[in-house]
């Protein structure tokens, strides 16, 4: 039986059929809890606490930070974006995945906003 660690939810989850509100703690298993941290999702109890990053969501939408933080998870897990199922026919990553991660619903609008601040911060500087 994996190891089950605790992470808090600073967006909502959705886990093992249940739905976690930003505050709760859960328990996953390792990887699962690596993906939440990288996706910006969850947090471990103390860097929570610390941070005191673990605010309650308006309307459920995830924050465009929480969304960014998945598109780099997801580049780091395919970066040529060979896995259709993660991406647009236009190299953007899938709302329908970025939401599912993530946990809360993902808006096209909302993933394009997230794409757009992800390459302006990863474009090369010109200067």
């Amino acid at each position: 039986m994996p190891k089950k660690v605790t992470v808090v939810a600073i967006s909502p989850i959705a886990y093992d059929g249940d739905r976690y509100a930003p505050g709760r703690t859960l328990q996953v298993d390792a990887a699962t809890a690596d993906e939440l941290r990288a996706c910006g999702a969850a947090a471990d109890p103390e860097a929570a606490a610390e941070a005191d990053n673990v605010v309650p969501l308006r309307g459920g939408a995830p924050p465009q930070q929480t969304i960014v933080h998945c598109i780099e998870a997801l580049l780091a897990e395919d970066s040529a974006r060979a896995d259709e199922a993660l991406w647009t026919r236009d190299g953007k990553p899938d709302a329908t995945v970025l939401s599912e991660r993530i946990g809360a619903r993902v808006s096209a609008a909302a993933r394009d906003a997230a794409w757009a601040e992800y390459q302006a911060r990863s474009a090369p500087d010109t200067a």
